[in-house]
């Protein structure tokens, strides 16, 4: 067994012979997760999406697992405790982290610097192992710092393209540059069958899409609005549910391969419209993306925004058939004094139905568009008010309600489209294959990235970038990758265990 102190490594004591090959072996645990050729020690990993609002989401994650049989021993006072590689997140500062079994009891973790101290170390003496003359220019003279700071790594090392061994080295020196690997402390003899629950909290930002004519119509609602999450390629079968906030209508979720060509169709495809929706990636070390189509729910504030603009565009019609009455020729009294109260009633009542301060945020940015149009339609009938307030003239202001009553019908008309697009077809359920899918064919076009859908917001991965978000990564690689890794790790000298 491989039995490393517990006290934290840092840049400075990364040169002990134990915390490389505890370093070397955690990261080949966590490539023998998604090798094809198994058996798997990861069996099932679930990511669970909330959206808290515009700003943040929250990803709850989930694995199962059995404790490894060569898992790293910690040496110090207490049971018997064993390195666990859980998972990996992208670099920044976690927000309402919570780390749990299945019991629901607290689980140790180790500090990120703990952590990067062991990579640190394992990549530095990989590095000696494959470069004994000297390390190439796109390795980084400071690996320490890459693995412990960089949150990008360096255009060096993303453009070169070495052979061997030294690929499957550039490819651990990228996941680390960008994430920190979660190791978890567990008391549990080998071959123990564990479930480790995660949750924190992640901050999106809506990207404006270039096509002025797909922003305005997500914005009215008449298309979908596709949100983007990469997942998979981590080892396990990966299950992605997405929770609807209130108000919020998801459509259908479809995922594909990050990397494929043009053409090629979505590998799973899940039918909307529960709380909660599904979708399922096979195990492998391929990566997808998943695509969730999202719109405002059409019962609630939507149906009511409708229902006030078609309420609207009535009132001003009949106003303007009976401006006669309302202001007579025979200059007696009219009624416009009591039409203007009436309509500013009928206004308090508009705004105490649609302002709905208990609305997701989420639901109200996503038809940010269609709420100025019932604004723009509310102010005409201020106008109207007005109009019936201060016109004091001998004839009728016949132009001015005609104006209003068009403008009042033309916004009940978009509203009218609104409410019924996109229309829902109906789809089915395709789940994705359960063999991961080999090598393309010759004749095959080569694999590419993914388009993106227009207009779609980018949520960061929940754990974190992944090779194969930006290179082609397929089983065969994956198996070098865990080839190289033990390789390494065989070279090193051996402590005592």
């Amino acid at each position: 067994m491989l039995l490393i102190d517990g006290n934290e490594p840092t840049a400075d004591s990364t040169g002990a012979p134990e915390n490389a090959r505890a370093g070397l072996r955690l990261l080949r645990l966590m490539a023998e997760a998604a090798d094809p050729r198994g058996p798997r020690w990861v069996h099932r990993r679930v990511h669970q999406l909330e959206f808290l609002d515009t700003r943040a989401v929250r990803w709850r994650m989930s694995v199962d697992f059995d404790v490894p049989d060569d898992a790293p021993l910690i040496e110090g006072p207490g049971p018997e405790r064993r390195l666990v590689p859980i998972a990996t997140w992208g670099k920044g500062d976690l927000v309402a982290f919570d780390f749990r079994d299945e019991q629901d009891a607290s689980i140790a973790l180790m500090t990120s610097e703990w952590t990067s101290g062991l990579m640190a170390a394992g990549l530095n003496d990989w590095a000696t192992i494959l470069f004994p003359q000297g390390s190439p220019d796109w390795v980084p003279h400071d690996i320490e710092g890459t693995v412990f700071e960089d949150r990008k790594p360096p255009a060096e090392l993303l453009n070169a393209r070495p052979a061997g061994d030294a690929q499957a080295f550039r490819h651990q020196l990228v996941e680390l540059a960008g994430n920190f690997v979660v190791l978890a402390a567990v008391a549990s003899p080998p071959g123990t069958r564990r479930i480790v629950k995660l949750s924190f909290e992640s901050a999106v930002t809506f990207q404006r899409d270039r096509s002025v004519l797909h922003r305005l119509g997500m914005s009215m609602g008449w298309r979908y609005w596709p949100l983007e999450v990469p997942f998979g390629g981590r080892g396990g079968s990966h299950h992605l549910e997405v929770a609807a906030p209130t108000g919020v209508d998801i459509y259908k979720i479809t995922a594909q391969p990050a990397l494929s060509a043009a053409n090629s169709k979505p590998t799973a495809i899940t039918a909307g419209g529960a709380p909660h929706v599904p979708i399922r990636a096979p195990a492998g070390p391929s990566r997808y993306v998943a695509t969730i189509f999202v719109r405002v729910a059409r019962p609630g504030w939507l149906t009511a925004s409708w229902l006030v603009a078609l309420v609207n565009a009535a009132v001003l019609g009949v106003g303007w058939a009976n401006l006669a009455v309302l202001f007579p020729k025979t200059g007696g009294p009219g009624q416009a004094g009591t039409a203007a109260s009436l309509l500013l009633a009928f206004l308090g009542l508009i705004a105490t139905w649609l302002i709905q301060p208990g609305q997701h945020p989420l639901a109200g940015r996503l038809l940010l568009a269609a709420r100025v149009l019932i604004l723009a339609d509310i102010a005409a009938v201020l106008v109207g008010v007005g109009n019936l307030v201060v016109h004091s003239g001998p004839h009728p202001p016949d132009l001015i309600w005609a104006v209003l009553t068009i403008f009042s019908m033309a916004m009940a008309a978009l509203l009218t489209l609104t409410w019924l697009l996109p229309r829902r077809r109906a789809i089915g359920t395709v789940d994705a294959p359960h063999k991961e899918p080999g090598p393309p064919a010759t004749a095959s076009p080569a694999p590419s990235r993914r388009r993106r859908a227009p207009g779609a917001l980018s949520i960061p991965a929940a754990d974190g970038s992944h090779y194969g978000d930006d290179n082609v990564w397929t089983p065969q690689n994956q198996q070098d990758l865990v080839d190289a890794l033990k390789r390494a790790e065989s070279r090193l000298q051996p402590s005592a265990e």
